[in-house]
């Protein structure tokens, strides 16, 4: 690769890479992942280019990451510090005295100040979380980044703005309200950006999509529902429920699979060859980031 220099209108001298042709294997792979649990996030995420730095922000994503990791003999870094969010962060923040707070109809300025201890909080956690995860990506050998489940961490984004309403109530000019969350949605974007020039896998925990309250018939990740542009894969981890390992139907042989719903550099896998029961070979054992990215860029078998 070659560097070309380019007077701006400034009169500045700027550096370009100058290269014909990238090789795609160079191109980090920013991954939303999402499924029931149980449908084999976690080990999926062990299954990426090493050193893998684990952020684990659900109390089972530590003994199933590490322990497919091992199996894999992958080498990972991983906090000693649990950073599974505490079960009484509410009681913390004073959250469980607003309730009685209302009912003894306190008034505005002290309910104001649990709010803001409540938010207080959970703004410690998620600076703790983002200060681990940037040390992770910081480091040279660290290859991939997974933070299990980036749900969670969003969840407490939310917390830390709003306390445990988790929004804003706003008017738009016709008088109509709605829920704003855009404080937090854009820092989440931030954050998601800043670690976007390694491989990053962000998993979710599923749920009914619906429009206009109608049900689609589709499952969405739970959490930021617009992540997905911020992202070059979105994959769904599915359980076959047809499931019969004595079946000699093909689509009944396999238990876990794996669908891709948004793929920016390969957009045939948005069809049949991407999805779990479309002859794409993603399921059980082919369920691992290598076979992805295989998919992904078909003319490189090897990266």
């Amino acid at each position: 690769m070659r560097e070309t220099v380019i007077k701006s209108p400034s009169k500045r001298d700027l550096v370009f890479l100058d290269e014909e042709q990238q090789s795609p294997q160079q191109t980090p792979l920013i991954i939303l992942a999402f499924g029931e649990d149980f449908s084999g996030k976690s080990r999926f995420g062990a299954t990426a280019p090493e050193v893998i730095g684990c952020v684990p922000l659900d109390r089972k994503t530590r003994s199933t990451f590490e322990r497919t990791a091992r199996e894999l003999k992958r080498r990972y870094l991983i906090p000693k510090q649990d950073l599974v969010r505490e079960g009484n962060m509410a009681v913390r923040g004073r959250w469980s005295e607003l309730a009685e707070a209302v009912e003894a109809e306190k008034s505005d300025s002290e309910i104001a100040k649990i709010v803001e201890a409540t938010k207080k909080v959970y703004r410690s956690h998620i600076n703790m979380v983002k200060e681990v995860t940037w040390a992770l990506h910081d480091r040279d050998e660290v290859q991939t980044v997974f933070i299990d489940t980036f749900e969670q961490f969003y969840q407490d984004m939310l917390f830390a703005y709003y306390g445990r309403v988790g929004h804003l109530v706003r008017r738009m000019p016709t008088g109509k309200m709605y829920k704003d969350t855009s404080e937090a949605n854009q820092e989440t974007v931030d954050f998601v950006n800043s670690l976007s020039d390694k491989n990053l896998i962000l998993t979710h925990r599923t749920k009914e999509e619906y429009y206009k309250d109608v049900r689609t018939g589709r499952m969405i990740w739970s959490g930021y529902k617009w992540l997905g542009h911020n992202c070059t894969l979105v994959i769904e981890h599915v359980k076959n429920k047809r499931y019969d390992p004595g079946s000699e139907k093909p689509g009944e042989r396999w238990h876990y699979g794996l669908s891709v719903q948004k793929c920016t550099d390969n957009i045939e896998l948005e069809g049949p060859i991407g999805q779990a029961d479309g002859g794409g070979g993603l399921t059980d054992g082919n369920v691992n980031f290598e076979m992805l990215r295989t998919l992904v860029w078909p003319e490189t078998a090897v990266w």
